[in-house]
């Protein structure tokens, strides 16, 4: 299976490897999740007409203005990146230093490490094995029972082997697309040892996005390294690593979803793909 959160890389895949499309996960990325979930869910918690409700997605990502415009994804009206809204509060002469703090709204007011950790490289494999270990031991994920860092790191193409059980689950993360063509020519050939695969267009992953602001460029990895460090770091202070013990997802699933895979969670959580090449 392949991750779907980069819309970059989804593209890339119905582009060039049309043969593998089955291979990705039919979750849609989170932002795809959350747009629709705000009209469907949040409006009627909230008692507001989802009509009148005009989503924006602040993100470091600048594909995700295409992922925008697919018909499969809707729920999110407008994106902006990082840059444009850092460029917009200069515009406005605004000083977040003098900004109130606030809550979130309850929709998805309470967040996770494992949550937390998607914006850099490896973080999405890293999530989904904490809660395949949850599902698999039905012990909850404990890095001192089993850590999942060899899939962290800065090289393009990792690799890494964890024994869940009698399991040996294989897994591979790339990030920088241009560093994925022998293992996707491997997975089309039906060579491929991994059972699960992370790939990211930008190097670093979100945290690296087209959308981000700018840098130095003989200060490219020291950044995006820094980044990483405190996606990091959060997750190590949050008191919930992974997205299961969220309690705002299992009130989500309680009160309307049901449960994982059921009818109405595919209908809102889950996407298709197309062949465009």
């Amino acid at each position: 299976m392949f991750t779907s959160c980069c819309p970059a890389w989804v593209k890339y895949a119905e582009t060039f490897y049309p043969e593998i499309l089955d291979h990705l996960s039919t979750c849609k990325s989170p932002i795809g999740m959350e747009g629709i979930m705000v009209k469907e869910y949040f409006a009627k918690q909230m008692n507001l007409d989802k009509e009148t409700l005009y989503t924006v997605a602040i993100t470091p990502c600048t594909a995700k203005k295409f992922e925008l415009k697919r018909e499969e994804i809707p729920g999110t009206d407008a994106v902006i990146t990082v840059s444009e809204l850092t460029k917009w509060l200069k515009d406005e002469q605004i000083d977040l230093r003098n900004v109130s703090k606030s809550s979130f709204d309850s929709l998805l007011g309470e967040g996770s490490g494992g949550g937390m950790i998607f914006g850099n490289t490896s973080g999405v494999c890293e999530s989904a094995l904490r809660t395949l270990y949850y599902y698999m031991t039905g012990e909850n994920y404990d890095e001192q029972k089993i850590s999942f860092s060899d899939v962290r790191g800065y090289e393009n193409v990792k690799e890494a082997t964890f024994k869940i059980n009698d399991l040996e689950v294989k897994v591979a993360v790339v990030h920088k697309i241009s560093a994925a063509k022998k293992l996707l020519e491997d997975v089309k050939n039906g060579t491929s040892p991994y059972h699960f695969i992370e790939i990211m267009n930008c190097q670093g992953g979100c945290i690296g996005g087209g959308g981000q602001p700018k840098y130095n460029e003989e200060m490219e990895h020291i950044v995006k390294e820094k980044r990483i460090a405190g996606l990091y770091k959060k997750d190590k202070e949050d008191t919930i690593h992974a997205s299961y013990e969220n309690k705002d997802i299992q009130k989500i699933y309680r009160d309307f979803l049901i449960e994982p895979n059921s009818e109405i969670a595919h209908r809102y959580l889950h996407t298709t793909y197309q062949k465009r090449n």
